[in-house]
């Protein structure tokens, strides 16, 4: 006759007999020691008392561990189980969380961390197989196969059948009135916006072990964002029952709190998602390999929208991610021309009434400087005309009237060959030696833009110094950094500008750019009688890698800044647009134009800032 199987329960019986046992006769022992000391030592003695205090200590750990191993052991026993984890990789995490603020100061979540389940079933306590598996099948789809499989472990604790449920998912399992389901709670990265903002937002992702951010701000701001607290495969009761040791590497969450937090952006989501459609349209239109973007605050460096046309979804898409506003170095054109006008005024070299003989050509080191239609206008053609019609050979013979040192000196106080340390990762620095170089044709075409390699951020920001009336200021997409109760909020609001330009030089540039759209044929349908905008286009030839340009590749840019004559203490913004190869097309005032002043109208109104002029057009 066969061995009837010893159930569980016995086994447990059994065990726990022992531990009653093994407890009841080492407390006993303790009495009886006791009780000898008494007998054969002197009470009250100093030494005798440290003793007694230490054996009193004893006795109260081994009650207190009767307690936990006897009295209750089955209950934790069972919690034990209930808390047995597996660590999802990458996804029990604890992070900040990443706000949009909209003109109105409202936070508007960009990156969260979502609440998602792994559903695991404990095949000891399952009751009827069929019966649990129905009553899944009816709330999500299970493999039958896969689940009877699993269920019929009977001395596992613990096997998953579903990963990443959603928490309205698991509220409907929880209804389920059969024993032996388990649900452990996992967190992952989340993005509302999915593609909104990719491009500064950025993501996460393993570098070894660590799971970290990768790029935009997840990355740069990452050591205030990640938690410090650490995942465990177990719970506490586990580590206490079996022994582990805690993991070395976990970290306690208070000793850092004061590091910690969440971030509060300068991107305005409306604007930014405006943007966003004016560079896919610029792309979609024209067939260009990509376009990007940027809009800034003048005043304070404050970047309201920065996006690429090729944006993705963070919750879903891996892709290469680049920020080409600034990572990648351009030579931008004729956007760079009003800060040539500039350095010419601020250093007396010319003044308003300048003009010059344009033949439309003149010959340096035995190039030849031409103007985009290889034309000349003639005497008396002066700053106006220089800046309107873009006239290479005018800004070529300002820079040379300056002189290569100070015109030099002028560009790289200009941030030309240095970040402009806006809180990204990756940004790189403009390549400018040929400012350096003796040559009079190198200093005439960079004058326009061209032979100089910069990154679109350092354009803006140097630009932006025209329009704010001659400040550099540091660009940013972080606000305030959010510590929650124990500090208060980080404003990062106060600027390190410093001047380059006199504001005499600066309202004498901005009159220029402002008659290009209020008198230019190309421009003025967009003059508006209560705001004053100024404006300047670049088409760019691109360069070969193996040295020279291509005919029939451009780059077109385009900035803009708004109201170009407010005053010190209201808002002022400047937008860059820029498309890279667009087909078709020989200039950027074709492709750039509306969508610029599309942009330029909504913000004018979307902010409601107010006119600094009222006159007739």
């Amino acid at each position: 006759m066969a061995r009837k199987p010893v159930t569980r329960k016995k086994k447990n019986s059994k065990k726990k007999q022992g531990i009653l046992h093994k407890s009841v006769s080492f407390f006993a022992g303790y009495v009886v020691t006791i009780k000898t000391f008494f007998k054969k030592r002197k009470i009250f003695s100093s030494a005798n008392m440290i003793n007694l205090v230490f054996v009193l200590v004893a006795v109260i750990f081994m009650h207190r561990l009767y307690d936990l191993q006897v009295v209750r052991g089955a209950e934790y026993r069972e919690r034990i189980d209930s808390q047995y984890t597996k660590e999802e990789r990458g996804k029990s995490i604890s992070r900040g969380d990443i706000f949009f603020t909209t003109k109105d100061g409202t936070k508007i979540l960009a990156a969260t961390l979502r609440p998602l389940y792994t559903v695991a079933i404990d095949p000891r306590k399952i009751e009827n197989k069929e019966a649990l598996y129905s009553a899944l099948a009816n709330v999500m789809s299970v493999d039958r196969a896969d689940f009877m499989k699993k269920a019929s472990k009977k001395n596992d604790p613990y096997e998953e059948i579903a990963l990443k449920v959603e928490k309205d998912v698991v509220a409907e399992l929880k209804k389920i009135e059969q024993k032996g389901l388990v649900f452990v709670l996992q967190k992952e990265r989340y993005y509302p916006g999915g593609d909104l903002a990719s491009t500064v937002l950025g993501f996460m992702s393993f570098s070894g072990d660590t799971f970290a951010g990768s790029y935009g701000i997840e990355k740069y701001y990452d050591g205030i964002l990640r938690r410090a607290a650490s995942v465990r495969s177990k719970s506490i009761f586990a580590s206490l029952f079996t022994g582990e040791e805690e993991d070395a590497n976990s970290t306690d969450i208070r000793k850092n709190i004061e590091k910690e937090g969440s971030l509060n952006l300068t991107i305005e989501p409306t604007v930014q998602s405006l943007l966003e459609e004016k560079l896919d349209g610029v792309v979609s239109k024209w067939s260009s390999r990509y376009s990007a973007g940027v809009v800034m605050n003048t005043r304070t460096g404050e970047v309201i929208a920065l996006a690429t046309s090729d944006n993705f979804d963070l919750n879903t898409d891996t892709k290469h991610y680049r920020n080409y506003l600034i990572e990648d170095r351009l030579e931008l054109g004729s956007i760079i021309k009003p800060l040539t006008v500039a350095v010419g005024l601020e250093t007396g070299v010319i003044s308003s009434d300048f003009s010059y003989n344009d033949t439309g050509r003149i010959m340096l080191n035995r190039f030849p400087i031409t103007n985009y239609d290889k034309k000349g206008r003639g005497p008396f053609t002066g700053l106006q005309e220089i800046l309107t019609q873009s006239l290479n050979t005018g800004v070529a013979t300002i820079a040379l009237a300056v002189g290569h040192q100070d015109f030099s000196d002028y560009f790289y106080l200009l941030g030309f060959a240095e970040e402009t340390g806006i809180d990204l990762p990756n940004e790189v620095y403009g390549l400018t030696s040929n400012l350096d170089s003796k040559k009079d044709v190198e200093i005439a075409t960079a004058s326009f833009g061209q032979g100089i390699a910069v990154t679109p951020m350092e354009a803006v920001r140097a630009i932006a110094s025209i329009a704010n009336g001659g400040y550099m200021v540091t660009p940013r997409v972080v606000d305030s950094i959010e510590y929650g109760n124990l500090i208060p909020s980080k404003n990062l609001s106060d600027t390190d500008a410093f001047e380059v330009f006199s504001p005499e030089t600066t309202k004498q540039v901005r009159e220029y750019m402002i008659n290009t759209v209020d008198d230019s044929e190309t421009f003025k349908q967009f003059s508006n009688q209560y705001y004053s905008v100024g404006v300047k286009t670049g088409t760019a030839q691109i360069a070969k890698p193996t040295g020279g340009y291509y005919d029939d590749r451009f780059l077109h840019s385009m900035v803009s800044f708004f109201p170009a004559q407010a005053k010190q203490n209201e808002d002022q913004y400047i937008i860059l647009l820029y498309t890279v190869e667009p087909k078709k097309v020989r200039y950027s005032s074709t492709t750039m134009k509306d969508p610029m002043f599309d942009m330029v109208d909504f913000l004018l109104n979307y902010y409601e800032l107010p006119p600094d002029r009222l006159r007739s057009i």
